[in-house]
């Protein structure tokens, strides 16, 4: 007979009372200490406790207790997975899918773990494998779904979509999927409509919070160009992002090396090279802007994190200090171009640091912004001296300045383990 401990705390965890079923697994393990099962259910209640130790060593536990229990290792990979060791959340899931590939939730997991690395033909394959087992099952539709629209196959994304919404219209994942597959279609008022159904469901969603900050943003045709490149963008993994973007930038040097050993090509080459400044300035600048417009909009500024409100505050004061203070120093009163200088320094660093998460890669950005600022000031108080190394760290903070949209490019590209 099963254990009854075991039953109330399986009772328990369906109903998300964790501590409650922790509680039930500890005494059930009063009286089978080596229970696998017991093991791997407490990890699953402390995971969900965010206590990520004290879960992946019951998880071991349970592992060395019953190396063949499948449910053992889908909770370490559970574990992984949320710790964001993908790597690792890879071999247990795979492992577990050996032990019973008839679970679809195991082959979910495993398809997780591949999202979370842009593994997208790989969740694909592993979703479709937990469909096999479990046709009706929603959480390997709703990655199957992600993984196709990834892949650029969003027509049979929307079937499956509508398939997992006929089976379970109530499901916030399915909703939230429905509406990032209109936002890829370019429909962001429809898009809205089921971010809006999958909030409602479930308040702390991000996946439908983001989805409906970027619909919002999208009513304007500016940033709807925009996402276009952002959603093509994310089909990438890192290393193809990373190409793509050290491409444009050497393009860029090619032209320029071109133009200074062909100067009567220059007319054809400056436009590009403009071009791609603004797109540059773009794609760093347009989401803290579009922010700022949504901090005045009646459901907007409920979405944003209070780390993107103040980031889009800040890049838009700088922006309006530095479009007042430069005309302003150039035909009025030339001590004005010191402020309008240094806002416009501050503009990129402040932009990336609004764009990182926290807390870590938000503080790092931070520093750094500041010491954008220091140093640009340094050197201006400097050559008002008539100091002549003012002028080189005036130069130097440019340069920084420049550089922070890659040093933010790579904070966000490192994923934080907890």
């Amino acid at each position: 007979m099963t254990d009854p401990h075991l039953q109330r705390a399986q009772l328990l965890f369906q109903q998300r009372r964790y501590d409650m079923a922790g509680d039930a697994c500890r005494e059930a393990l009063l009286q089978s200490p080596q229970d696998g099962f017991a093991h791997s259910l407490l990890a699953l209640c402390l995971l969900h406790q965010n206590k990520f130790d004290d879960a992946t060593t019951e998880a071991n536990l349970a592992i060395h207790n019953a190396p063949d229990l499948a449910f053992a290792h889908y909770a370490l990979g559970a574990i992984y997975q949320e710790r964001n060791y993908f790597a690792k959340a890879e071999t247990a899931a795979r492992e577990a899918v050996r032990i019973e590939p008839w679970d679809a939730d195991y082959w979910a997991l495993l398809a997780q773990t591949f999202i979370s690395r842009q593994r997208w033909r790989d969740a694909l394959d592993a979703a479709d494998r937990g469909l096999e087992a479990n046709p009706e099952h929603t959480p390997c539709g709703n990655l199957r779904a992600v993984a196709l629209v990834q892949l650029g196959d969003k027509d049979a994304a929307a079937r499956t979509i509508k398939d997992s919404l006929a089976r379970n219209p109530h499901n916030a994942l399915t909703h939230a999927n429905q509406g990032w597959t209109f936002l890829h279609q370019g429909n962001p008022k429809q898009a809205l409509v089921h971010f809006g159904e999958a909030l409602r469901l479930d308040p702390n969603n991000e996946w439908a919070r983001d989805g409906t900050v970027r619909a919002l943003k999208a009513r304007y045709l500016f940033y709807r160009l925009m996402l276009r490149y952002y959603l093509w963008m994310s089909k990438f993994n890192q290393r193809g992002r990373w190409a793509i973007i050290i491409g444009l930038w050497l393009g860029m040097q090619l032209l320029q090396g071109i133009r200074a050993s062909n100067p009567g090509l220059a007319p054809f080459i400056y436009p590009l090279l403009a071009v791609y400044v603004g797109f540059a300035l773009s794609s760093w600048l347009v989401d803290p802007i579009f922010n700022l417009a949504l901090t005045f909009n009646r459901y907007g500024r409920y979405l944003l994190k209070p780390a993107q409100r103040v980031g889009s505050i800040v890049v838009g004061v700088l922006l309006l200090g530095a479009v007042i203070f430069l005309p302003a120093g150039f035909f009025l009163f030339s001590p004005l171009l010191i402020p309008g200088k240094l806002c416009a320094v501050m503009v990129l660093p402040a932009a990336a640091t609004s764009m990182c998460p926290p807390v870590k890669p938000i503080v790092i950005m931070t520093i750094y912004t500041l010491g954008v600022g220091a140093a640009f000031t340094t050197g201006l108080i400097l050559l008002m001296m008539g100091i002549d190394a003012g002028n080189n760290l005036l130069i130097a903070s440019i340069w920084a300045s420049v550089l922070s949209m890659l040093a933010a490019n790579i904070l966000l590209s490192l994923i934080p383990k907890k």
